[in-house]
């Protein structure tokens, strides 16, 4: 993963910029486009993203402070799936692979999630990410300071970690510090 989390109140540049519920509902907007690839019968999906991009959670690797209008976000093809957390979003890819870019990995493109793989949900929280693997099981990134990478700490992980107790997950759903998962 690319550079290191801080915290907004850390990164922010001291403006008073938009707050609570208004910055939450700007922050990002993710959507699937889908575009034809070679050949003619192939499809593949790749990601625009739109709004808030103070700490590059647009993805597209433009320091522009906010896009009104959809942008590609750089590097993406074979999506499966997005997500919009506070700060960053993530993609999931055809392959299993997670991708984040944005306030927990200090980049304004997609990186690869390390330590990842066979992933097959995604969902961003406020300020940390989940995954959902082809096992059932549950990883959880970011920030920890309510728990809610659900580790039994409260310390953050800038690498993904187990979620304790979970098997047999078949989704899961970040809320803004509370995750929830449904199972069989």
């Amino acid at each position: 993963m690319g550079g290191e989390m801080g915290s907004p109140a850390q990164n922010r540049s001291g403006s008073s910029r938009r707050r609570g519920l208004t910055a939450l509902l700007a922050t990002v907007a993710v959507t699937l486009m889908m575009t034809t690839a070679a050949p003619a019968s192939a499809t593949s999906y790749t990601a625009t993203a739109w709004g808030d991009n103070e700490y590059g959670q647009l993805g597209s690797g433009s320091s522009i402070w906010a896009e009104p209008v959809p942008v590609a976000v750089s590097g993406l093809s074979g999506v499966t799936a997005v997500s919009g957390g506070r700060f960053h979003s993530l993609a999931l890819l055809s392959n299993g692979t997670a991708l984040e870019w944005g306030i927990t990995t200090g980049t304004r493109v997609p990186v690869t999630v390390s330590g990842l793989s066979g992933v097959t949900a995604i969902a961003a929280g406020a300020y940390y990410s989940l995954a959902l693997l082809s096992n059932g099981k549950v990883m959880a990134w970011g920030f920890n300071e309510s728990g809610q990478l659900g580790n039994g700490s409260t310390t953050s992980s800038s690498v993904p970690v187990a979620v304790s107790g979970l098997s047999g997950v078949t989704a899961i759903s970040a809320g803004w510090t509370s995750p929830a998962f449904e199972d069989t």
